[in-house]
């Protein structure tokens, strides 16, 4: 996630999450901040995306987000996202999608 987005979602939505959201985090202080790490979700909802990178701000991280699902406005819509965040797109269907992001990474 590019740095700015990192830096509004630290300053405008965690309070808002914090408040509504996530009432405890617990185990922050096992995350590296001081070097690199993989964080995965298990992926019970939408809200993971919101709730993993809550442990991340403000350091720069990279969400991984599928493509494959949506078609049409919606797909528009998340492309717009991805790219204003800095996400990295991937389409599981397609074995060139997986190689060339992963050679972004």
């Amino acid at each position: 996630m590019n740095r700015a987005v990192s830096w509004f979602c630290k300053v405008f939505l965690k309070p808002i999450v914090d408040k509504f959201l996530i009432k405890e985090v617990k185990g922050v202080k096992n995350v590296p901040m001081e070097r690199n790490f993989i964080l995965v979700a298990n992926h019970q909802s939408h809200l993971d995306h919101i709730t993993t990178a809550y442990v991340c701000v403000p350091k720069r991280f990279h969400i991984i987000g599928q493509v494959d699902r949506y078609s049409g406005l919606t797909k528009l819509f998340l492309y717009l996202i991805y790219f204003i965040a800095g996400v990295i797109h991937l389409n599981r269907k397609n074995e060139e999608s997986k190689k060339k992001q992963l050679k972004k990474l």
